[in-house]
């Protein structure tokens, strides 16, 4: 079990006002914490739901419904079942919300560079295994509490599956949906939804080819 605290230093910035994007299940509110998520830095004490978020459209996408996604030759490609059932929304953060930055080199604020506990991170960040990180999560939080912030605060990175775009996590409590107005809805699982997609790989200079509705994705013929 890990132990001892995480940060040398507790220093909050804010997660900012603006816009966010979130895939999520459309059966779902857009807005919805999910009490049993399973992925990176979740806080899995039975009482704070998670609520991930991308800087872009492409980051959102790339940490959910891309992340088993084929690149070849620049050309993106999935399986539909993996679009099924899924929407992105912009959403509109209303007011700042305290956070943890632990890009570099915001993390300098929170552990001193090249040190033990800044390789630490640099691991957590990229560890395959998201169970291994819950435990670091419980770690941080108490360390907050003891610091004087009883609520935590949101987690800022750099997305492990899209490079340098950011994610940030938010849980809930504190967070409540009315801090977030939905701005756009898009199915994932419909053309419209798919467009949206190859505009956001498009902004990456990457084409998407194909998770078409039915049973006929055929992903690109890989070129050795």
């Amino acid at each position: 079990m890990l132990t001892g605290n995480v940060l040398h230093q507790v220093e909050l910035r804010v997660a900012p006002p603006g816009c966010y994007w979130h895939v999520f299940p459309y059966k779902y509110e857009p807005r919805a914490s999910n009490l049993n998520s399973m992925a990176r830095l979740a806080w899995r004490d039975g009482e704070h739901g998670m609520f991930y978020t991308g800087g872009t459209p492409a980051a959102a996408l790339w940490e959910t419904v891309l992340r088993y996604a084929a690149i070849n030759q620049d050309v993106v490609s999935t399986s539909h079942q993996h679009l099924q059932g899924m929407a992105l929304a912009q959403l509109t953060l209303r007011d700042p919300v305290p956070a943890l930055d632990l890009r570099p080199p915001f993390r300098r604020g929170l552990v001193e560079a090249g040190s033990s506990l800044d390789l630490f991170w640099d691991q957590v960040l990229k560890e395959p295994d998201h169970e291994k990180t819950h435990s670091v999560t419980n770690v941080v939080m108490q360390q907050l509490r003891s610091a004087g912030y009883p609520d935590g605060a949101a987690l800022i990175w750099y997305s492990r599956q899209a490079g340098s775009e950011t994610a940030t996590l938010f849980f809930e409590p504190p967070m409540q949906s009315p801090w977030w107005d939905v701005e756009e809805i898009h199915f994932l699982d419909t053309t419209a939804g798919q467009n949206v997609i190859a505009g956001a790989l498009g902004e990456q200079g990457l084409v998407w080819r194909g998770a078409a509705l039915g049973d006929e994705f055929e992903p690109p013929v890989w070129v050795d």
